[in-house]
């Protein structure tokens, strides 16, 4: 980190919220519902950084037919129920408070998920803007998200951060010339994580 750091960006999903048991819980119903087993988690967290179109075709296919308005019930249900990860709470305030730095979320959700996640794990009052799918249309390792979302913000990305907890994520903070930041208190490795680029 050569620059000071005035902007911080923080992907959602892996890194502020644990959303893997969430989305986890509302395939388990889904199969329920089917009378289909349930997916492992091994196969769930491969749907991660898929869109749910994808992850519903990925995972059910043809055994779950008319499966949209059962998932999007499901999912609502379980989003309201989020929560953040331990310690996320302090770091966000330190960071906002003591060290007077500008936050903000890029993430692949759409707006409505967004907003109900961070507003169910309390975290909306840390953030100046929320850049979710719909600002931009091109997904990671494209620096199109981070780069919106620092020009919101009327910054630079060589005074930038993006927080991210997968590999794609890396790629995408060093495509956009911010530095990249690895959070391995989720479910990708320190090493995995380094290899795609993480400078911390």
């Amino acid at each position: 980190m050569k620059n000071r750091l005035h902007v911080i960006l923080f992907d959602m999903d892996g890194v502020l919220i644990d959303t893997t048991a969430l989305v986890y819980n509302t395939y388990t119903e889904i199969c329920k519902y089917y009378d289909i087993p349930s997916p492992s988690e091994e196969q769930v967290l491969r749907t991660i950084s898929m869109s749910p179109r994808s992850a519903i075709d990925h995972l059910f296919g043809a055994k779950a037919p008319n499966i949209n308005k059962l998932f999007n019930s499901t999912w609502a249900k379980q989003k309201a129920k989020a929560l953040p990860f331990n310690g996320i709470h302090e770091i966000l305030r330190y960071l906002k408070k003591e060290k007077d730095l500008i936050l903000g979320v890029v993430t692949s959700r759409n707006s409505d998920d967004a907003s109900t996640l961070l507003t169910s794990a309390g975290l909306t009052e840390y953030f100046d803007d929320i850049v979710t799918w719909g600002y931009y249309r091109s997904a990671k390792p494209s620096p199109a998200c981070l780069l919106i979302a620092v020009e919101r913000l009327g910054k630079t990305t060589d005074h930038a951060a993006y927080v991210g907890d997968q590999p794609v994520d890396m790629k995408a903070a060093k495509n956009a010339g911010c530095t990249a930041i690895g959070a391995t208190w989720s479910h990708t490795s320190e090493a995995e994580l380094v290899t795609a680029g993480a400078d911390v």
